[in-house]
């Protein structure tokens, strides 16, 4: 079992290119205070606080600029998260969105095996230095669940 197919692979691929050359494109064009060096930018004012006087005092004016565009990407990268999972979602449901909240509650039991498969796969991974796939994680679950249903005969 595959987690995803190649359509959807290709169609997350094109989402991240279009996401990263719509930030490059923004930030491009994006007005970002310019100084010299940290007194030019320790002279300057913001009206909206914006300024980091310490940050200009000791990091060179390079980095203060990669820092504003690192902390943009990070700040929209959580979205395409969502949206990767959507697009992987609709490969075996009908309908999936983002943002959608749902209510609900589960047993004890359910938390404990969450819990348990949770612990298992950590267990798995160091053991075998590896990371296992989804399907991989699958077949495991269900491998543990037989050998736990066989010790109780």
């Amino acid at each position: 079992m595959k987690s995803m197919s190649e359509v959807t692979a290709a169609k997350i691929k094109g989402y991240l290119e279009k996401f990263i050359e719509d930030l490059l494109m923004e930030y491009r064009n994006k007005e970002v205070q310019s100084f010299k060096n940290s007194k030019d930018y320790l002279n300057k004012s913001s009206s909206e606080g914006r300024l980091k006087p310490f940050h200009a005092a000791i990091i060179p004016v390079q980095f203060i600029r990669m820092n504003q565009f690192e902390r943009s990407f990070s700040t929209k990268l959580s979205s395409t998260f969502e949206e990767c999972a959507r697009l992987i979602a609709l490969d075996n449901h009908p309908y999936a969105e983002r943002n959608h909240k749902i209510e609900g509650s589960i047993s004890e039991s359910q938390i404990s095996e969450i819990e348990r498969l949770v612990s298992f796969y950590e267990k798995e991974e160091q053991r075998a230095a590896v990371q296992s796939s989804l399907s991989e994680m699958i077949n495991i679950a269900l491998l543990s669940k037989v050998i736990e249903k066989l010790k109780r005969l």
